[in-house]
């Protein structure tokens, strides 16, 4: 495994992604940046545009985060006057990633999915922005949950899969880099709750338009 390297010293509030999205964004520390309209209209007209770069599945470990093995090249990513940010394609098998080998009924849809090769666009409309830290030099997107369904078959029938997902961004202007993670909040196949592998998914972006 190769370790990912860390965005411009922020990855740590990537943390927050495995216990709570919301960590990052919360109104109850002591060291909460408010923000002005004007510089939410800032921060928000920054990172408007088109990107591409490459995307992960990724785990962290004592402090460090790491990507697996898959990797998908060539992704696109939007950030429009609407305030949704789309992901041009998640791989099946990618999503297969997310799910725990471990548990029985899940890995059976993972052992499907896995072998997919078809792809799911992903979209999720801005919920909340900010600054990552005083200094005011890295802005950070929350937005609204949003599923990915897909159809694993296994036990001789089809299911659907569904993955509630959150999706966590951060922005550097100086540079113009963007990431991206995306961890489920929920996991159901049919009404059946599969379990989590404790892999998120993660872009980077490499250019800007």
């Amino acid at each position: 495994m190769k370790k990912l390297r860390k965005f411009l010293g922020y990855a740590f509030c990537l943390t927050a992604v495995l216990t709570a999205f919301s960590s990052c964004l919360s109104n109850d520390n002591d060291d909460d940046i408010t923000i002005t309209e004007s510089e939410a209209k800032m921060i928000f007209d920054a990172a408007k545009g088109t990107y591409e770069g490459d995307l992960y599945a990724v785990y962290q470990q004592y402090g460090s985060i790491y990507r697996t093995k898959d990797s998908v090249p060539n992704v696109k990513v939007t950030i429009g006057l609407d305030t949704i940010i789309r992901i041009n394609s998640i791989p099946d098998s990618l999503y297969s990633r997310l799910l725990n080998p471990n548990h029985t009924l899940t890995n059976k849809a993972k052992q499907d999915l896995a072998k997919h090769l078809t792809m799911q666009p992903a979209e999720s409309k801005i919920g909340a922005l900010g600054f990552t830290n005083k200094q005011k030099n890295v802005y950070r997107y929350l937005t609204n949950g949003f599923k990915a369904t897909l159809t694993a078959n296994y036990d001789s029938k089809p299911h659907e899969v569904v993955f509630s997902n959150n999706m966590l961004c951060f922005y550097n202007p100086a540079n113009k880099k963007l990431q991206i993670a995306v961890q489920p909040a929920l996991i159901n196949a049919d009404k059946e709750r599969l379990a989590p592998s404790g892999l998120y998914l993660m872009f980077v972006s490499k250019t800007k338009h």
